[in-house]
Parts: structure tokens; C-alpha cells; sequence
């Protein structure tokens, strides 16, 4: 074979992990390329040793992995949505002299695309290509709670297999739906304080910006006092981005 078939049927797993809501098995990936076991065994061994895919410990299936995520992530500083922050993310450190970072969603994940680090010796650092499930923390949350009521129930869904409290999630999404922003101490990591706003496009919920940093400084007190601020800035964010005027003034309440 070929290296130019070879390079073509590596791509076809990774964009047919890449497209699944889920991990998928050696054997799915064979069934879903058409590859044989064997070749496909080679092709996402080679993928996964360069963090392409990433293998699941427990179940034994492949995702995606950090490198293709933060190659995502390094794209993704260059498309409009992080150009519509960065000013306002660092409007947001001044100001509150934590870390900003702003995510976008990954179909069931979001991803983290931009950060603007806080000011603080000690500040909570937030990885650019950190992913999680849109059911996990208070920045998967505040996309979670805008998408549509089918989506939302298989988020929920998977997140309560998982041993999710489902009615404490759903809780927190209407609570973000009133009031325009999520802000919690320990939501995903203990000692940590967080306060996220979603951001809008023209085609309904695009992003979350958030702000976090240490629980004893950040507290659910000083996430209050930030949350007009940020909810400001979120709905500039929509604008620019052309959110209609509804959308975009879900951030400011």
C-alpha cells in the first residue's frame, strides 16, 4: 500500500471517530471504514501515539485525543469567535485579575479555545484544548442549558449513566436560563471558583466565557459582584458575532 493510501484511510478513522457522539471499539471503526481488523489495529495505534485518538481506560474504545484537539483549538484561535473576545476576556482580567478562557461546543463536549491567564501568583491555569462533556462543570452548563430539548436530554442521558445527578444538572441549566450566568464554588474541581455566561451567534448558542480562579478568592461573593460585568460582555460578544437581539440579550439580565 501506498503511503498516500495509507495517509488516506488514517484520515477516514480519525474523522469517523471524530464524527461519533461516542467512543467508538476497534471493532466499530473496522465496521464504519471498512477496514480489516488488522489494518485497523495499525491506523489507530498510529493516531493515538501522536494524541490523535485517545484510548478510554475502562471501556476500551477511542475518542478523540489532545492532539487533535488542540489542533482544533490552535484553528480555532484564528476563526471569528475567539477574535470577538480576546478585548473583553482581557477587559474581564483587568477587572477581576482572574483567569478568562472562552469554549466552544464539540457536538457532546466543549472545548477550551482561548485563555487569557489571571494575575495572581496563584491562579487556576485552564489548558487551551481542555475538553469535557457539556454535562461536566459550569462552562459546559451554561452551552447546555441553549441548546435545543433533544440534545439536552441526550447530554443528560449519557451524564446519568455515568452516575450524574440528573435533577441537580437540570437545576443549574434553569437556573442559567433566569438569570444569564452560572457561578459556583466546586461545581468540577473542589477549591475552585467559577462564574460562566453563554455567548451567542446567529445560529443560537455558540460559546461560554468564563472566569475562575481559587475558591477562598473567587467566591460565590466575588463571582456576584463579577457577574454584571461579565454578562456585559458576554452580550457584546453576541452581537458582534451577530446573535439576534433576543439571543445576545440573554446575557445581560
Amino acid at each position: 500500500m501506498s503511503g498516500a493510501q495509507t495517509a488516506d484511510r488514517a484520515i477516514q478513522v480519525l474523522l469517523t471517530v471524530a464524527e461519533s457522539d461516542e467512543p467508538l471499539s476497534l471493532s466499530e471503526i473496522s465496521r464504519r471504514t471498512g477496514f480489516n481488523a488488522s489494518a485497523t489495529y495499525r491506523l489507530v495505534g498510529a493516531l493515538a501515539r501522536r494524541s490523535l485518538l485517545a484510548r478510554d481506560g475502562e471501556r476500551g474504545s477511542y475518542g478523540t485525543g489532545g492532539g487533535l484537539v488542540a489542533l482544533a483549538a490552535a484553528v480555532m484561535k484564528r476563526v471569528s469567535v475567539p477574535q470577538a473576545s480576546i478585548p473583553a476576556m482581557e477587559r474581564l482580567r483587568a477587572l477581576t485579575s482572574e483567569t478568562v478562557s472562552l469554549y466552544v461546543r464539540d457536538r457532546q463536549h466543549r472545548i477550551c479555545v482561548a485563555v487569557v491567564e489571571g494575575l495572581h501568583p496563584m491562579r487556576w491555569v485552564v489548558p487551551v484544548g481542555d475538553r469535557q462533556p457539556l454535562s461536566v462543570g459550569l462552562t459546559g452548563k451554561a452551552i447546555l442549558a441553549f441548546l435545543p430539548a433533544t440534545e439536552i436530554a441526550a447530554v443528560l442521558d449519557a451524564a446519568e449513566r455515568d452516575g450524574a445527578d440528573r435533577a441537580r444538572i437540570e437545576s443549574q441549566l434553569e437556573r442559567v436560563r433566569q438569570t444569564g450566568f452560572l457561578a459556583e464554588v466546586g461545581d468540577r474541581v473542589a477549591g475552585v471558583g467559577g462564574l460562566s455566561v453563554p455567548v451567542f451567534d446567529a445560529a443560537g448558542v455558540a460559546a461560554a466565557l468564563t472566569i475562575s480562579g481559587p475558591g477562598d478568592r473567587f467566591t460565590g461573593e466575588a463571582a456576584e459582584q463579577a457577574a454584571p460585568a461579565v454578562l456585559e460582555e458576554g452580550a457584546a460578544i453576541s452581537a458582534a458575532l451577530g446573535a439576534a437581539p433576543t439571543l445576545a440579550g440573554k446575557g445581560r439580565r
